[in-house]
């Protein structure tokens, strides 16, 4: 038998379909297993400008809105390229986060923003996020994630969202 390791979600408690909370035994959602990589605490370790995720390894901006407002995907890949030019934060390996990677910052149990609690990160967008992930369907299109409440969709590259860099 393979044994996997899978991330936990986050999620704590579970729920029926009116939302009310319910016993997790034998429910067959998230929180009723104890499968998966435990999050450490601390999760996160503030650097600075810096945050270092201590789950993914992954170091992030701390200000998930360097941006200031949504651009497109090829305006993120060329906002990513200026940072390492101009150095940011002393670095030059910024570059966007897969879809796996920003998923990873994700808790299920939150929304608004959809992060684990405590997080130190500021400027959080309640709304979508650029990933470098392109859609295998479409290569005109891309992967992006919604910090509200953390779903996931594909879109044109010509539509503006947010970008949120990451090194490691």
């Amino acid at each position: 038998m393979t044994s996997r390791h899978y991330l936990h979600t986050g999620q704590r408690t579970c729920h029926a379909e009116d939302g009310q909370e319910v016993p997790c035994a034998g429910s067959g959602q998230d929180a009723s297993f104890a499968t998966g990589t435990p999050w450490p605490e601390p999760r996160f370790d503030l650097r600075d400008d810096e945050v270092m995720d201590s789950l993914t390894g992954l170091i992030w901006c701390r200000d998930a809105s360097l941006s200031e407002f949504p651009i497109t995907w090829q305006e993120s890949q060329d906002f990513v390229a200026n940072m390492n030019r101009e150095q940011r934060f002393g670095q030059q390996d910024w570059r966007m986060p897969n879809r796996r990677e920003l998923r990873s910052l994700l808790s299920l149990q939150t929304k608004l923003p959809a992060l684990p609690e405590c997080h130190p990160f500021i400027n959080v967008f309640n709304g979508w996020y650029w990933t470098a992930t392109t859609a295998a369907i479409s290569p005109a299109h891309a992967w992006y994630v919604a910090l509200d409440g953390a779903r996931m969709f594909d879109g044109g590259k010509d539509q503006s969202y947010m970008l949120w860099p990451v090194r490691g």
